[in-house]
């Protein structure tokens, strides 16, 4: 009796063990189930989604994960681009001074790329694509004048219109970080009108004059496409940067009316203001009465 007893009980036991198993077999695989069903789901969303991005924006998405991220992640990583010459007798470094190029939004780094490579030519076409765009052309009160693509108006009055940085991604690729900024204004002064400040650039322009006006001094000379400019430069410290205001003054053939034209920039190294600043030309000879 004793035998059958247990017995009797290591099969309730077993069949309950097999019961416990199927239960848990079964819930794995409904689970499994769901979780296939859902990631089914998530997928079929991001590739309805995907479909309906333009080939640019596309591009930009693959760009965003396959470069940008893991760059982001070794620049993280490192204290300063200094730390890319750790690898100089590695391919690394060439990539370490290039991640530093895309995630800090400076075309600089690309310049510590080895020359001829093809990560040095990867590198620059991302910022100078800007330079293959046409420029934009502001048409104010008589007068025209051409800016690059990354600005926009900002300000506009009658005599006095301010250009500044527009487009992030565009001001990005044309070499410029987060914190750094450019304006581009132009004051628009008719010598025709009894005032003091047509009185003022009357003797500014007499010849032989000092070429001050408001206590600043113009002192080079330059002549950009046929126009004659007045040029003065002011700089600024402020802590490690150095800010500066390039002043232009011009008139018409007529002598009838005055342009101010400035280029103010903010938050840029010194060493860096004239590479940055290298469309400042284009946009002189671009002014149009």
């Amino acid at each position: 009796m004793l035998l059958k007893s247990l017995n009797k009980s290591l099969i309730l036991r077993i069949v309950l063990i097999i019961g416990i198993f199927l239960v848990a077999v079964f819930v794995t695989n409904q689970t499994f189930k769901k979780s296939l069903s859902l990631q089914q789901e998530q997928e079929q969303k991001e590739v309805e989604r995907l479909s309906k991005l333009s080939q640019d924006e596309l591009i930009k998405e693959m760009e965003e994960k396959t470069i940008y991220q893991p760059c982001l992640e070794m620049v993280d990583a490192l204290k300063n681009e200094n730390d890319c010459e750790i690898y100089r007798k590695t391919t690394d470094r060439d990539s370490c001074y290039f991640c530093f190029a895309i995630t800090q939004k400076d075309k600089l780094f690309c310049n510590k790329i080895t020359e001829g490579t093809s990560l040095r030519k990867s590198c620059e076409k991302e910022f100078l694509v800007i330079e293959e765009m046409e420029w934009e052309t502001y048409n104010g009160a008589g007068y025209s004048i051409e800016y690059p693509p990354y600005f926009k108006v900002i300000n506009d009055e009658l005599s006095f219109t301010t250009l500044g940085f527009g487009d992030p991604d565009l001001t990005r690729k044309a070499g410029f970080k987060l914190e750094e900024y450019i304006t581009i204004s132009v004051q628009i002064i008719d010598l025709t009108r009894e005032s003091i400040a047509a009185e003022a650039f009357h003797n500014f322009f007499k010849e032989g004059s000092e070429k001050e006006i408001d206590g600043q001094t113009y002192k080079d000379i330059e002549e950009i496409n046929g126009q004659i400019f007045y040029k003065r430069e002011s700089w600024y410290s402020y802590t490690s940067l150095k800010e500066v205001t390039f002043a232009y003054i011009t008139k018409n053939q007529e002598g009838t009316r005055a342009a101010i034209i400035y280029f103010e920039s903010h938050r840029i190294l010194k060493d860096d203001i004239p590479s940055k600043l290298n469309f400042k030309e284009k946009v002189l000879s671009s002014f149009k009465f």
